[in-house]
């Protein structure tokens, strides 16, 4: 179905029960992103799958069986689909709105575009730079400055010119 049009241009792909299980290499959600899907929608996912999708930025969303049914209605139907992350809803092409439920960390990260790393930073970087601090001043030695590394290189160069 996804060979033809309107779905060969589709970014929602809406999938039936436990969507992905056996899919925990990345790939797999890397295939989806290349063929343009930036939101799955079913009832379950696989675990690993699930959390893979929100690693490689593709918002996953589990609906229960009543509402996947109207939204898999809609997608048969090949009615356009709207999926609001900012406010957490589904538009159906008859005006209706289906809400779902994301992980506020994982919302966040999905609307600032943010991988794990970024979300750490966004999040931590506080914690870090406190870390960081502390750090230097108990083990200064591993820290060294420009001003301090060109002395030390400074030093290494004299001492290869007097084995010369």
């Amino acid at each position: 179905m996804l060979d033809r049009p309107p779905f060969d241009k589709a970014q929602i792909l809406v999938a039936g029960r436990n969507f992905g299980c056996g899919s925990s290499r990345e790939q797999a959600v890397w295939a989806l992103t290349d063929f343009g899907i930036r939101c799955v929608i079913a009832p379950s996912f696989g675990e690993i799958f699930f959390a893979n999708c929100f690693r490689n930025g593709v918002l996953a969303l589990r609906l229960a069986d009543d509402l996947h049914g109207l939204v898999m209605s809609a997608a048969l139907m090949e009615s356009p689909l709207t999926v609001d992350l900012e406010s957490q809803t589904i538009q159906l092409p008859a005006g209706e709105s289906v809400a779902f439920r994301v992980d506020p960390h994982l919302r966040r990260a999905l609307l600032l575009g943010l991988d794990q790393i970024g979300s750490i930073l966004a999040d931590d970087m506080a914690d870090i730079v406190s870390f960081e601090r502390r750090h230097q001043i108990a083990e200064p030695w591993l820290h060294l400055t420009s001003e301090k590394f060109g002395k030390l290189a400074g030093a290494g160069r004299r001492r290869q010119g007097s084995e010369e």
